[in-house]
């Protein structure tokens, strides 16, 4: 018996929940558990001492109690009520609790057994949380006033500053037209010039409004024809004469996302002929291969290559590797294959030979149809 009575105390003592045992009249605590004196920060004597177990209780929670006995005295015993225990520094420690009652040998209630469970780490979760979903929405106004202001822009460059390029190009051609018999030489090159300079203003503009639309652009698969995919990406290229592209694969489909994969092929096929140095000697060869989770794009010329020291800058915005006068790209143009690239989980390198040409290798992911 006294070994039975050891083993219960012991449980009641090191319960992980706190327990105070008071009387039903006076409610007055008569026993507790050391998991409570430890948590309130009370010794025995003065826990016990204490003349109502209301005493516990933060202020704040006096309402609530109130509420709560109308409720057990309906029901005879209270669950999960959540309250907030004071503990003897004034600290406040967030609880559940439950109440049953214990009745003596002739079954009349004698005491309140009040069980309280920390809910400190679960509290703190929730206000951790609470605080995340605070960030989250901020974030995503923050995201959406910067959508905003991206439409502006977009707007901007796409319709108020190519009014001004419309206006030098028109006055351009109208100086050529009205006066090509007056003109010297040195102003007919400043016109072309001039034509040049707004035909790549142009074309940057594109570049930065498709760069900046990336994101936001929704695409869905489709089945296309290899070699007719790729004959209509040549169609819109300018492909000077003498200029040759090959396609080398045993596939005669392929189940992508049509549109960026264009572009990714069109600006790297666009960037050979635009970089290449006998251009009516051109040459391109597309080897397409079909892995497990990709298809692979090899994409060789025999081109000038790119010297070792430029390698690390082809992918970076507005790099390009030909003197300024001379070239008439943005210097997007393989960021924007970069960007796509990655956007679509996919993968692009390059490995290339001073004087004997470059190769872009592509990996794209495949799509379950």
């Amino acid at each position: 018996m006294t070994k039975k009575l050891s083993f219960y105390k012991d449980l009641f003592e090191n319960s992980p929940d706190m327990i105070a045992v008071a009387d039903y009249r006076t409610q007055k605590i008569i026993e507790c558990n050391q998991t409570l004196l430890d948590s309130l920060e009370y010794t025995r004597e003065e826990l016990l001492s204490l003349s109502s177990v209301a005493e516990l209780y933060h202020p704040q929670c006096h309402k609530i109690l109130k509420s709560a006995l109308k409720l057990y005295t309906g029901q005879g015993c209270l669950t999960n009520l959540e309250l907030i225990l004071k503990t003897k520094s004034g600290n406040m420690l967030p609880v559940s609790l439950n109440v049953s009652e214990i009745k003596d040998e002739k079954g009349n209630l004698a005491f309140f057994r009040n069980v309280y469970r920390d809910l400190s780490e679960f509290v703190k979760a929730h206000n951790d949380i609470a605080e995340q979903v605070k960030s989250f929405k901020r974030k995503c106004q923050e995201l959406e006033k910067r959508n905003q202001d991206l439409d502006t822009f977009t707007h901007l460059v796409a319709h108020d500053l190519r009014e001004p390029l419309r206006s030098i190009n028109f006055l351009t051609a109208l100086m050529k037209e009205d006066h090509s018999n007056t003109l010297s030489a040195e102003s007919k090159e400043c016109l072309l010039c001039l034509e040049k300079m707004t035909h790549k203003m142009n074309n940057l503009m594109n570049d930065i409004i498709f760069y900046f639309l990336l994101d936001r652009d929704a695409r869905d698969m489709e089945t296309v024809n290899l070699k007719d995919f790729i004959a209509t990406i040549l169609e819109i290229m300018s492909v000077p004469a003498g200029f040759n592209f090959k396609i080398q694969s045993h596939l005669r489909h392929l189940t992508i996302k049509k549109l960026p994969l264009q572009q990714v092929l069109y600006n790297l096929l666009n960037n050979a002929i635009k970089h290449h140095h006998h251009p009516s000697k051109g040459e391109v060869k597309i080897k397409v291969e079909d892995t497990k989770e990709y298809y692979v794009f090899h994409i060789s010329d025999n081109g000038p290559g790119i010297p070792v020291r430029f390698q690390d800058y082809v992918f970076q915005a507005f790099k390009t590797l030909k003197n300024q006068g001379d070239d008439e790209g943005s210097g997007l143009g393989l960021t924007i294959v970069k960007k796509i690239v990655a956007q679509e989980g996919g993968e692009i390198s390059l490995s290339t030979c001073e004087q004997k040409g470059t190769t872009f290798t592509l990996n794209w992911p495949k799509l379950e149809t």
